[in-house]
């Protein structure tokens, strides 16, 4: 789901849920014809209007490009199996009791992806912001605290920076808050831009903002918000004021033997946060 906004997932997801309403009327349709089937109630248009009802392929295809999720191509391949197999049962002149077993089989499988698939896009969705697309604060709490047994019993280090946009509150007296939820939106995207795909980005709190870097000691983590926070200084594309300067300040830690969770390691950052906007913000303390 990392390049796709929880809108669009959303949307797809109700898109889903229409198209399989039209799929499980469909399947009834084809129990009629199975259990009626005598040549003056079956036509080869009817039985193709079925199919195309049974048929959401063409939605699944459009989520598979845009979703990162694997059930959904399992749920196509298990929905051309199921088509497949009753354009060859149909054509029959006499169905039997196999046939009719493994129909049900192969819609059952069908079935059991649709769900694995709404159980994953639902646990997803729990934990993503709405404004900013970024992971929330409860899915950084179950993170960090893998992350950091993962550092206390196997030392995999990792790092983390807490961002904070500078004058927040000023932007959004003088501009308004539909402009700050812009800046924010627009800086979350930024940086979810600017790091590996295994590293992750939350929504702290407020205009906070906290990245885990794994792998990387703090120096290394240093230079990657520094660079990006030059990034985001020089750009305008969101300014109503030209003379309006958008900035961030951050603090960046790395966990320390003595450290009993990673709560230790979030405020050791949020002090070195602290000091880079005491001394005149647009900087990063480490």
């Amino acid at each position: 789901m990392s390049n796709i906004k929880t809108t669009e997932v959303r949307d797809f997801y109700v898109k889903l849920n229409d198209a399989i309403i039209t799929h499980q009327q469909a399947r009834l349709n084809i129990f009629y014809l199975i259990n009626f089937f005598d040549s003056k109630d079956y036509s080869n248009s009817s039985f193709e209007i079925i199919i195309s009802n049974l048929d959401f392929s063409k939605l699944l295809e459009e989520g598979i490009n845009r979703i990162d999720n694997e059930t959904l191509l399992e749920i196509k391949e298990s929905l051309e199996d199921l088509i497949c197999f009753i354009r060859n049962m149909i054509g029959k002149l006499k169905i039997n009791k196999e046939d009719y077993l493994e129909m049900i089989s192969l819609m059952q499988d069908v079935d059991r992806n649709v769900i694995l698939f709404r159980k994953d896009i639902s646990h997803s969705l729990a934990y993503i912001d709405d404004l900013t697309d970024l992971l929330n604060r409860s899915a950084m709490e179950k993170d960090l605290e893998r992350y950091h047994e993962k550092f206390l019993n196997d030392k995999e280090i990792y790092s983390i920076a807490l961002i904070d946009i500078d004058n927040f509150k000023m932007i959004n007296d003088n501009y308004g808050h539909t402009f700050g939820d812009e800046v924010l939106k627009e800086i979350s995207k930024k940086i979810k831009e600017s790091i590996r795909r295994t590293d992750k980005v939350y929504r702290y709190g407020g205009e906070e903002i906290l990245v885990c870097f794994r792998g990387k000691n703090v120096e290394q983590v240093f230079d990657i918000i520094n660079r990006l926070r030059k990034k985001v200084g020089l750009h305008r594309d969101y300014n109503v004021d030209f003379n309006l300067e958008i900035t961030f300040s951050a603090g960046v830690a790395t966990p320390e033997v003595s450290d009993l969770t990673y709560i230790d390691v979030i405020d050791r950052a949020d002090e070195k946060l602290y000091s880079a906007k005491k001394s005149g913000k647009n900087r990063v303390g480490f």
